[in-house]
């Protein structure tokens, strides 16, 4: 009778534990984060707000506020449009996602919403307005990175593994696009998955018993908690192992990894998209 008053005891104190909530990194908020609207000089006019806990959106009175904060400047895969930097995302009460696409031009920062009904509904004609920044210092930054971007911009063409900075700039390496795509076979018919689009973290070194892989991660846009992966490649070996979790496909396992590396590789997965 006292195990299972004790088990009870220990579910309930499971359900009332607090749930764990992402937020914005530092550096993130600090580039991107303060106040936007689409007139900055009338306190009146539609406003966006982007804290380190929180994406709002104002307009008329009325606000709504989304957490679970997260950046994705993978977001638009291989194919991001002209000026972008980052895709934030946030989730508010009733489902709804509250999605900021930031993005610099010759003049400074801007936002552009992607407004499902809620917040269409709550901006109106200003769901299709460009939200620019009210800080001038992020603004006179944005555009200079804008400038420096478009006077020297980097080729679409091949690069190497070691200059790659994430998944999609990864798949321009020939010898990683040959072999991911080898152990992908039928699945490679997924567009996420060919093209490891949607949100990820930035490519990072790992080592693992003498052999230097690099860590990529990704995942399928607007789905990232049931459709992601996590691979290990090498490139002095020509190695690549990974795990594919599907919500209907379960898992799928890349490349045969030996029992060694498969251990790692699920340390590193649940530390991506089971710790948030």
């Amino acid at each position: 009778m006292r195990w299972i008053q004790s088990a009870g005891w220990l579910a309930a104190a499971a359900l009332l534990a607090p749930a764990v909530r992402a937020a914005l990194p530092a550096d993130v908020v600090g580039q991107f984060g303060g106040t936007y609207a689409t007139d900055c000089t009338r306190p009146d006019a539609p406003r966006l707000r982007i804290t380190a806990d929180a994406l709002t959106v104002e307009q008329g009175g009325r606000r709504l506020s989304g957490g679970q904060t997260q950046a994705a400047y993978a977001y638009f895969g291989n194919s991001p449009p002209p000026g972008y930097q980052v895709a934030l995302l946030g989730e508010a009460p009733g489902k709804t996602s509250l999605v900021f696409i930031v993005s610099h031009d010759r003049t400074g920062q801007f936002i552009n919403v992607e407004a499902d009904r809620q917040v269409a509904s709550l901006l109106g004609a200003s769901a299709t307005a460009k939200f620019r920044s009210c800080d001038a210092d992020h603004n006179a930054r944005a555009a200079r990175e804008y400038a420096q971007a478009n006077a020297s911009k980097s080729p679409s063409g091949p690069i190497t593994a070691e200059a790659a900075s994430s998944p999609p700039e990864l798949l321009r390496n020939a010898e990683f696009k040959a072999l991911y795509l080898k152990a992908l076979g039928p699945k490679a018919k997924e567009r996420w998955l060919a093209r490891l689009e949607g949100p990820a973290p930035a490519l990072k070194k790992h080592k693992l018993q003498s052999v230097e892989y690099t860590v990529v991660s990704a995942c399928q846009p607007h789905d990232c908690g049931d459709n992601n992966l996590v691979l290990l490649y090498a490139p002095a070996q020509g190695q690549l192992y990974g795990k594919i979790y599907e919500l209907n496909g379960g898992t799928t396992w890349l490349g045969d990894p030996p029992p060694v590396v498969k251990a790692e590789i699920e340390k590193l997965w649940r530390t991506e998209w089971r710790s948030r």
